[in-house]
């Protein structure tokens, strides 16, 4: 039987459309070019319709169907919701930092630019939002006349006037729209890969507010992600310092695992550098690396000259081996390096690099890095306390309220982020005002491609951050790793309460289809 007030999301891609539908909660039927956004009943601070993806509407609005990429009408199918029951058995995970989620778990590693879902890429997606303030967020293909071109562009329209902010690039992407960075208003903020070739990816952040204002632009990594990382309620800036390290030591960015981690924050509409505040990832990455180390591969490196210059007499193989060593000694020493751990990195090289090459490369890799990332921050963070965390806390709503049938509020249970605690229930308003409106949800074809796809809905529970980032997931029924994993790259634009994003928990009724 259907939960009250059920709609329901399509979500498709070239190699699978995954269905789903909000469980409890207000939802939202899937639009095309044609089909206008309608608000929800209990209004959002958003309109949403993007191709292939979801758009909040009125709990008397008609269900729709959409198509993309030349999908047919029958690939979206309405499902009923899951009804509420005992789990038989469960799959979570939880994702506390930014795109190197698999490293850290010791699973193979794609550079987060290779894998990360984008909303438009090389002419096709289609993301278009409007705030409560009227400005509207337009992602799509650029267009040359009446054609559509092998390119992005993404404008900012209000009051019949348009801010062409990308008018052609290959890839776009909206990290995050109504989300509060600490740069004094709300924003959306926009990755951007001007060609196919370019290694790297901008950074464009702009406020909500008629006129809109470009605020800032970080440049130098291959990916960027906000979140809540330690559901705290700060927004951190996930990215790598790619620029700093492609060419460096002439290795391409491509030939390695990662480019250092670098995380970023807003404080006092300043942009800090908080990598230090976040070590634990980076003893993640330094562990995995470490784990393949060989021992004699390192040893024949140590007694090689370090800049494994072409006059050695080394054979092709030889020098595969012993690149593909320096490779991972200096993805050790960068990740004490970035992590504000300084000796710790200067102790790591001078175990792992040759001794009469350790002061060129010392050198090297602080002339990087200043040059890097670093150069566009206002400050640096040292590693905070953790009784000063423990100080923080984010309050985690379960739903939005919204008016039912008899025009009568449903009540809010909450919760706050693990390990952290508050003031009681009694002392708080629980009712959030929105629910959290899916910006980008996508997921791989399953492995095999013989398994059966439709008619097997799946209930997902996620936690959301005010940064509208998925923290955790957990499957209901049969276990779903494919689904689990694709949750790390899905968007929210989260759910709000008095006009500021918070964290929440969605339940979703996931059906995928081909």
């Amino acid at each position: 039987m259907p939960f009250p007030g059920s709609r329901y999301f399509a979500i498709a891609t070239a190699l699978l459309a995954v269905l789903v539908s909000p469980c409890g909660s207000p939802g939202a039927a899937q639009t095309n070019d044609k089909t206008p956004a309608i608000k929800a009943q209990n209004e959002a601070p958003f309109q949403i319709k993007n191709e292939g993806e979801i758009a909040p509407e009125s709990t008397e609005a008609k269900q729709s169907g959409g198509q993309e990429m030349g999908a047919s009408p029958d690939e979206i199918q309405a499902q009923e919701q899951i009804p509420e029951a005992a789990p038989s058995k469960t799959e979570i995970a939880q994702f506390p930092v930014g795109l190197n989620t698999k490293l850290a778990d010791g699973q193979d590693e794609a550079r987060g630019s290779q894998t990360q879902q984008v909303v438009c890429s090389g002419g096709f997606g289609i993301f278009h939002a409007e705030s409560t303030t009227g400005l509207t967020v337009s992602v799509g293909a650029a267009r040359n006349g009446e054609f559509a071109a092998r390119a992005c562009q993404a404008k900012l329209s209000w009051d019949k006037q348009d801010l062409l902010v990308e008018p052609v690039a290959w890839k776009v992407d909206v990290d995050a729209m109504g989300v509060d960075l600490g740069v004094g208003s709300l924003v959306v903020a926009l990755q951007v890969k001007t060609t196919q070739v370019d290694p790297l990816v901008k950074y464009e952040i702009y406020s909500l507010q008629k006129p809109p204002q470009q605020l800032r632009v970080i440049t130098g990594g291959d990916f960027y992600s906000a979140a809540d990382t330690d559901l705290d309620g700060r927004i951190e800036i996930w990215t790598d310092d790619a620029g700093a390290v492609n060419g460096f030591e002439n290795l391409p960015l491509t030939a390695l695992d990662y480019a250092p981690t670098v995380v970023l924050r807003f404080e006092q509409r300043r942009l800090i550098d908080v990598s230090s505040e976040f070590q634990s990832h980076f003893d993640r990455q330094i562990a995995v690396v470490r784990a393949q180390l060989n021992a004699q591969q390192l040893s024949d490196f140590k007694n090689s000259d370090g800049k494994l210059s072409p006059v050695l007499p080394l054979s092709l193989d030889e020098l595969r081996r012993l690149r593909a060593m320096k490779i991972k000694v200096l993805e050790i020493v960068w990740g004490y390096l970035y992590s504000g751990r300084e000796q710790d990195a200067w102790n790591a090289l001078a175990d792992m690099w040759p001794a009469a090459d350790f002061d060129r490369i010392r050198t090297s890799m602080l002339n990087a890095r200043a040059h890097g990332i670093r150069s566009e921050v206002d400050g640096v963070s040292q590693k905070l306390s953790p009784s000063h965390f423990k100080k923080r806390r984010a309050m985690i709503y379960d739903r939005a309220s919204y008016a039912s049938v008899d025009g009568q509020s449903n009540p809010l249970s909450w919760d706050y982020a693990p390990g952290l605690s508050g003031p009681s229930k009694d002392k708080h308003t629980f009712e959030a005002d929105t629910f959290p409106v899916q910006i980008l949800l996508r997921r791989p074809a399953p492995p095999d491609a013989s398994q059966p796809l439709l008619g097997t809905e799946l209930a997902l529970n996620l936690v959301i951050d005010a940064a509208g980032k998925v923290r955790s997931a957990k499957t209901e029924g049969k276990p779903d790793k494919v689904l689990i994993d694709a949750t790390a790259d899905w968007k929210f634009i989260p759910a709000f309460k008095d006009g500021l994003p918070v964290a929440s928990r969605l339940r979703l009724g996931v059906t995928p289809s081909r």
